[in-house]
């Protein structure tokens, strides 16, 4: 198991879930090396938000907590 988890853009993951609507979990897990959990969470987020749900999250802490970037940037 790798040290790190990939991101998926939006494009990535659309791609992911048209490969699996038409293989099948097993198959696309395999073939995109990604876990058949993600898998259904991004569908299940496509079925309930639609495309715009798989964007990914801002993930900087510093761009979300002004106070933790500041004290960051002082360094």
């Amino acid at each position: 198991m790798s040290k790190y988890r990939k991101r998926f853009s939006q494009s990535e993951k659309l791609e992911i879930l048209n490969y699996y609507k038409h293989h099948g979990g097993a198959r696309t897990k395999l073939r995109y090396n990604v876990s058949i959990t993600s898998i259904y969470r991004w569908h299940e987020t496509l079925e309930n938000a639609g495309p715009e749900g798989l964007h990914n999250p801002i993930s900087n802490k510093s761009m979300i907590d002004p106070e933790f970037g500041a004290s960051k940037k002082r360094k």
